[in-house]
């Protein structure tokens, strides 16, 4: 069997990694997979899950370090001739990890650019400009691999507006977002939430790009206007010191739980009301499918997350230029789904385009078309 070596897992257990996990669970049986942990200080996401799927873990250390920018490309060839790669995924949200691809086309395999975000951010100002810079040359280079985007958006963002590209959504595994009533109970009784408490949920990084600061700001509208909500934040990020800060300052310790990262989402999902992500960009974040197969209503930014991303008619789009106000007046404004309708609205997802037969299907056919010839994707 041929090996795929796999690059974009982290230690946070968001998007981009439930994909790689779902890419690799379906390919198991026809590909040998190494996934490149670039960051050996902290284990990969799904590590475990992983091994299980009989995945092999290369740390990027030592001699293999990918610290200095200048030896990327060189220390790429070398990890990919170390594993014996015949293909090189890269799953990325900026332009900027196109080494691998230069990598790729020296030792004639094959390279796969996946794009997962729609824009690019940057806290170091000179990193922006040194983007923007690079980022013609970076496109350049990924003219060579085979191009795959999580939305039309992040497409045309990776590879330029006129580049050929394929969308490809991510899959799920219905069952496993079910909703349950009895986990329900317990998860609020362990939580301590009343049963008369409406619960709104956010699954995200805490960073600048979700929003979350201006999350705070919402909730912090809603409960002056509204005590019979309560909010249950999971997730982890550079930012979670301020908002403690600020949920501290504001007197909400008892209203925001902040949970951190959690491997089993999908309880404190059922646990929940409504979901909502306030993002500032996104490509298509896969949790706003994961939310409606657990059967929640949810409020995104207009404009940010894919209309395709909603295939059950709950989810509702504010524009971010709304007043924190109007945010929580459309919260309070959504009708809660019955137990009925959250079982109805899992099967929605399990019938649309994220269905993991679909999903199967699409990649299958994307890595079994990968030309033999000197790599060459074309």
């Amino acid at each position: 069997m041929k090996t795929i070596a796999i690059v974009g897992m982290s230690n946070n257990p968001g998007g981009v990694e439930t994909y790689i996990l779902n890419f690799v669970s379906v390919l198991e049986k026809k590909y040998h997979f190494v996934l490149i942990n670039t960051d050996p200080s902290n284990a990969i996401a799904y590590e475990d899950e992983l091994k299980n799927l009989h995945a092999k873990i290369f740390l990027a250390s030592g001699a293999f370090s990918l610290e200095s920018y200048f030896q990327r490309k060189k220390k790429a060839k070398m990890i990919l001739q170390s594993v014996d790669a015949d293909i090189v995924y890269v799953n990325a949200l900026t332009p900027n990890n196109a080494y691998w691809v230069r990598a790729a086309k020296q030792l004639k395999i094959n390279a796969v650019y996946h794009s997962h975000n729609d824009s690019g951010l940057y806290s170091n100002p000179l990193k922006a400009v040194a983007a923007a810079i690079m980022k013609p040359f970076n496109q350049y280079t990924l003219s060579y691999a085979v191009k795959l985007a999580a939305s039309l958006d992040s497409g045309q963002y990776m590879f330029g507006k006129k580049a050929r590209f394929e969308v490809v959504y991510n899959s799920i595994y219905t069952s496993k977002w079910k909703f349950n009533p009895l986990e329900r109970i317990k998860i609020r009784n362990k939580l301590n939430i009343k049963n008369d408490k409406k619960v709104i949920v956010s699954v995200a990084r805490l960073d600048t790009q979700k929003n979350s600061i201006r999350l705070i700001k919402i909730l912090a509208t809603l409960f002056k206007i509204d005590n019979t909500f309560c909010a249950v934040l999971v997730g982890d990020g550079p930012l979670r010191s301020e908002i403690e800060s600020k949920i501290a300052e504001a007197g909400m310790t008892d209203k925001i739980m902040l949970l951190g990262m959690q491997k089993n989402v999908a309880p404190l999902l059922w646990a929940s009301d409504i979901f909502i992500l306030p993002s500032l960009f996104e490509g298509l974040p896969f949790v706003i499918v994961e939310a409606q197969a657990a059967g929640l209503p949810s409020i995104v930014s207009d404009g940010v997350i894919p209309s395709v991303a909603d295939v059950t008619d709950q989810v509702f789009s504010i524009n971010l230029s709304a007043s924190d106000t109007e945010w929580s007046d459309l919260i309070r404004q959504i009708s809660l789904t019955s137990d009925s309708d959250r079982l109805e609205m899992n099967q929605l997802v399990r019938d649309s385009r994220f269905s993991i037969e679909a999903f199967t299907q699409q990649i299958t056919r994307i890595f079994a078309s990968l030309k033999e010839e000197d790599g060459q994707n074309g």
